[in-house]
């Protein structure tokens, strides 16, 4: 079971890139047309993240939660962090793992501006907030859909009765 992340830390993540694995690739005959095969449905997204921290306590706070938690060695955690569909600009809350391949505690970089600590997480299903709408986003809603601002109208639009 996921812990979640410590509500009095920041949530602030600097630097943060996306990549994802990919579902499916082309392949490249020598002649004829190129056909796609089918990789896998489970595709998690990987984050390169930045924790960045002002004062020392909040740095040993992180640290303890870090340690306590198991999360340096890949026990996963749910963490707000802001994904595309997220309302608003408000944070979604993704269940989240730190790779195998990177300790979290020794990637710490200290500045005159505070503690560091970069790691490559995993999510293995992302969380939008726009899985609810799918349906009318396939029967061709996607228009009515901008910035997600006129949920309401695509919704009256679909269903006027109610």
């Amino acid at each position: 079971m996921a812990v979640d992340y410590p509500f009095g830390l920041r949530t602030l993540l600097l630097g943060r890139q996306k990549s994802q694995t990919p579902k499916y690739d082309a392949t490249q005959p020598l002649s004829g047309p190129a056909y796609l095969r089918n990789l896998s449905t489970d595709a998690p997204a990987i984050y390169q993240a930045t924790f960045r921290f002002v004062s020392d306590n909040e740095a040993l706070l992180f640290r303890a939660w870090v340690t306590a938690n198991q999360i340096d060695i890949g026990a996963p955690f749910n963490l707000p962090m802001r994904v595309e569909g997220s309302e608003s600009g408000a944070n979604t809350t993704q269940e989240v793992q730190v790779m195998p391949d990177n300790d979290i505690l020794s990637n710490t970089r200290i500045s005159e501006t505070g503690f560091e600590y970069t790691a490559t997480i995993r999510c293995r299903k992302e969380t939008t907030g726009l899985e609810d709408y799918y349906d009318i986003i396939n029967d061709g809603g996607l228009d009515l859909l901008n910035g997600r601002e006129n949920i309401d109208r695509a919704l009256n639009w679909y269903l006027p009765e109610g």
